[in-house]
């Protein structure tokens, strides 16, 4: 995601971008990358928690997008780093516990006219976006309910799923009949038809900001929910048995998440890319459903190795 941004503002008029990350390598070669395009860049070792290492990267600079996540472990820390710096700045924050905690600088951030805008992301944002159009359009809104699909063809990086599993652990906060209320990460099964290549497809509640977040600007909303899932859907029921199986605890959450990731080609099969569906020809896409069942019954034997080995690991055996 940090990649993406900085690309992005690369094709801004933009006089200069600073990449930050703990991890020199990965920031130099970034910068090789964007300067070969004509990108006035340049790398620094940043560790996000510390406060010095932010003030000593960011001197002169207008604004600062933090992409560091899991966002329940870094975004209120970064953010509440930032303010105290004084440092204008842009998040993807996509958890719901980390965003309340964020909105809840405010007070701090207005009194040293510090500019921050938290969640601007896929969702949340582009679909906070959405609603609030659409609410505009139709003068006005009950409820919003928003549907996402995730690909496991498209995952890249262990934040994306550590955030995966925290956000299908434990309750989760949607707002319904104009109350927030907690509910079972998970539970709220229901289907919807999807354009194609998905189809219909079954969803199910997790959590997310938005319940928290758009309630306070759409006024005459009762509910809002998030709901998904994942494609194929054999992931779903995979997820949740992942879940059960860390017992809700985050330390063996993230080790879970860890694992995961790195033999995350396997669980790719049979998924959709769905970044590339605007090149793709029709039959192909079709082929690629069709294939979703075939290889999904392969991935399942795969998966069921892999707890076979899960069951053998300490943190397990400590549940």
């Amino acid at each position: 995601m940090g990649s993406g941004v900085a690309e992005v503002l690369c094709d801004r008029d933009v006089d200069e971008v600073r990449i930050g990350d703990i991890n020199t390598v990965n920031a130099e070669t970034l910068v090789k990358s964007l300067s070969r395009k004509g990108c006035e860049t340049r790398a620094f070792r940043v560790d996000a928690l510390s406060l010095d290492s932010l003030r000593e990267a960011s001197v002169g600079v207008d604004a600062v997008v933090n992409t560091v996540g899991p966002f329940y472990r870094f975004g209120f820390r970064v953010a509440s780093s930032l303010v105290e710096l004084g440092l204008n700045f842009i998040d993807i924050c996509d958890d719901y516990d980390a965003t309340e905690k964020e909105l809840g600088l405010d007070e701090k951030a207005s009194k040293r006219n510090i500019r921050a805008i938290v969640g601007l992301g896929w969702t949340p944002e582009v679909s906070n976006l959405l609603a609030s159009m659409g609410a505009r359009e139709l003068g006005g809104a009950s409820a919003v309910d928003i549907d996402w699909v995730g690909s496991a063809a498209d995952s890249k990086g262990l934040a994306v799923v550590m955030h995966l599993f925290y956000a299908m652990t434990g309750k989760v906060p949607m707002f319904i009949e104009g109350e927030r209320v907690l509910v079972e990460a998970g539970t709220g099964e229901v289907e919807v038809e999807l354009p194609r290549p998905f189809g219909r497809i079954r969803l199910f509640y997790t959590g997310h900001p938005e319940p928290l977040t758009m309630p306070r600007y759409l006024s005459a909303v009762k509910r809002v929910t998030v709901r998904g899932g994942l494609v194929p859907q054999w992931q779903n029921f995979l997820a949740r048995l992942l879940v059960r199986l860390t017992g809700g605890s985050l330390r063996n959450m993230e080790r879970l998440a860890k694992l995961i990731h790195k033999v995350g080609g396997v669980f790719r099969i049979g998924g959709l890319r769905m970044s590339a569906l605007t090149s793709s020809p029709p039959f192909r896409i079709e082929f690629l459903v069709v294939n979703i069942s075939f290889s999904g019954l392969f991935c399942l034997v795969i998966c069921w190795a892999l707890l076979l080995r899960l069951c053998s690991l300490e943190f397990l055996r400590r549940l």
